[in-house]
């Protein structure tokens, strides 16, 4: 038995028609591979513009906190634990006391209030040479009273080497105040600052 085949033009119609199917398939996928790049530059581009404007935000957000802390940083917190050295050239006739001092020192014409300035107590066989601190919750502002000092002497430091009396000293003192804002601030004797969160 043989088999028809029909007419060529049938052939041809189905050869063009099967081609034309086949081409359709290799541009849907071109075209999806297009899409496909569009949507990831899209996303990145996207990706790029969040990073910017978080970065933006974050940049805002740190110059408003330099702004808030901008009065609190002018707060100024030192201490010091020591024995003073013989001068050059010279020798002292007797050992100098080891002296401990902490000053806080807040700039002129800025108001704060609440003002507790917290130093160490007196270690065993010191006596205090300097105490210009007012009872706690005083106010600071206006002209002069920006400076207050505790110094604290004696012959012998009770707590280990001399050495370790720096750190002793400065990990116990601070100052809390309030600044003109209205925020409430800590300042320890490392010069680490730290809003105080109200309840």
């Amino acid at each position: 038995m043989a088999t028809e085949w029909g007419p060529v033009a049938d052939w041809v119609g189905a050869s063009v028609t099967f081609l034309g199917f086949v081409g359709a398939i290799a541009a849907l996928r071109v075209q999806r591979k297009s899409v496909d790049v569009q949507l990831e530059q899209h996303n990145e581009a996207k990706l790029v513009k969040e990073r910017a404007e978080r970065s933006r935000r974050e940049a805002a957000a740190a110059e408003a906190l330099k702004k808030k802390e901008k009065d609190a940083r002018a707060v100024k917190i030192t201490t010091s634990a020591e024995r003073p050295k013989d001068p050059p050239g010279s020798r002292y006739a007797y050992k100098p006391r080891f002296s401990l001092k902490c000053r806080l020192e807040f700039p002129l014409g800025t108001e704060y209030t609440d003002v507790e300035f917290r130093h160490p107590d007196k270690p065993s066989g010191f006596y205090v040479a300097q105490d210009t601190i007012p009872a706690p919750n005083f106010s600071v502002g206006g002209r002069g009273g920006n400076r207050f000092l505790w110094e604290a002497q004696g012959d012998y430091w009770p707590h280990g080497s001399e050495t370790e009396a720096p750190t002793w000293v400065a990990k116990r003192t601070s100052v809390t105040f309030t600044d003109a804002a209205g925020a409430r601030w800590l300042l320890d004797g490392t010069g680490t600052l730290a809003e105080v969160k109200r309840d």
